[in-house]
């Protein structure tokens, strides 16, 4: 059994088990109401960062669209940030495989 004969039963620790109910939850809304003084700061709302299309297609590991979407930018540090990556994974022989004469014209054009 394990149980001390008489002794108080230790709370768990972790979660307590506190519910949000409605006299707690008004604890939290206070000040909702009040009005920004001369001297206090606004913090605008933050926009979500959007991910460029190349890292759209990194992060779905199609790794030919990347360097396609890479090479389109124009941009000569993205192109290289993006092979980089793609040697990272160990992927620039699948990106660069299966490309027809344009695009890899424009990769060895930028190399």
């Amino acid at each position: 059994n394990g149980s001390k004969a008489g002794g108080k039963k230790k709370p768990k620790k972790g979660n307590r088990g506190i519910r949000l109910t409605a006299a707690n939850f008004r604890y939290f809304l206070r000040g909702r109401q009040a009005k920004a003084g001369a001297a206090d700061y606004k913090v605008l709302a933050r926009r979500r960062a959007r991910l460029a299309p190349y890292d759209k297609h990194l992060r779905r590991f199609r790794h030919g669209e990347a360097l396609d979407a890479a090479l389109a930018t124009g941009r000569p540090e993205v192109v290289a940030a993006v092979l980089e990556e793609l040697a990272a994974r160990g992927a620039v022989e699948s990106a660069v495989a299966g490309k027809d004469e344009v695009a890899a014209g424009e990769l060895l054009a930028f190399l």
